[in-house]
């Protein structure tokens, strides 16, 4: 066991070197165990409205909290660690739980790269989730007491910005033109969803399946 300031990191999975760029001065504890609608922020970034055809079909004004996520993509350069550059980067969350509880009651679920953000089932998406036995009222990860958020990492295929993804320069996918990205980087992106676009300054607790 291992502390980063008043951080306690379990090192054995490597938690430190991952979450390190947004736990600093947020002060929340590290642990590591092993679709949707809406809208636009001006300037910053917009949430875009999924389709089952994944096809943009327009974007409204984000004046209340999503039940169960969204899309949401930060139209502004988003500089890597190795010195590359995204253009945008867009970001599948999904969420479970109270969505207006406060951040002392959230719990951010960062997954693996073979998962996505949908870790349990939920009436928009009955689709068995990947932590369904760890996720839920009364489970581990109790969604009666906590807002519950999952995001896909970035370079996964789930959502999040990767190679399948559209590079808005050229306008077709980035394929092997992706740049290298770090652990660093997919954190950084996990912060700028929480405390960035949800607007939650400090929360309970990070967990995470991987990295």
């Amino acid at each position: 066991l291992m502390t980063l300031g008043r951080l306690p990191l379990l090192s054995r999975w490597g938690v430190a070197s991952m979450m390190r760029p947004w736990v600093l001065g947020a002060r929340v504890p590290v642990v590591s165990f092993g679709r949707s609608f809406t809208t636009r922020r001006l300037a910053s970034f917009r949430t875009i409205v999924d389709t089952p055809d994944g096809i943009e079909q327009g974007v409204t004004e984000l004046t209340n909290t999503p039940k169960h996520g969204s899309t949401a993509c930060f139209a502004e350069p988003f500089p890597l660690v190795s010195g590359g550059v995204l253009p945008e980067i867009h970001v599948r969350w999904e969420q479970w739980g109270d969505p207006n509880a406060p951040g002392e009651r959230t719990v951010v679920i960062c997954p693996s790269l073979s998962h996505g953000s949908h870790a349990k089932s939920h009436d928009e998406d009955p689709r068995h989730g990947w932590w369904e036995h760890i996720v839920g009222p009364g489970k581990g990860i109790d969604t009666h007491k906590y807002r519950v958020i999952c995001a896909s990492v970035l370079g996964a295929p789930f959502g999040t910005t990767s190679p399948l993804s559209l590079d808005p320069q050229t306008g077709r996918r980035y394929g092997t033109t992706f740049p290298q990205i770090t652990p660093e980087d997919q954190a950084r992106v996990h912060g700028k969803l929480v405390f960035d676009y949800l607007k939650i300054p400090k929360i309970h607790a990070v967990v995470g399946s991987s990295l």
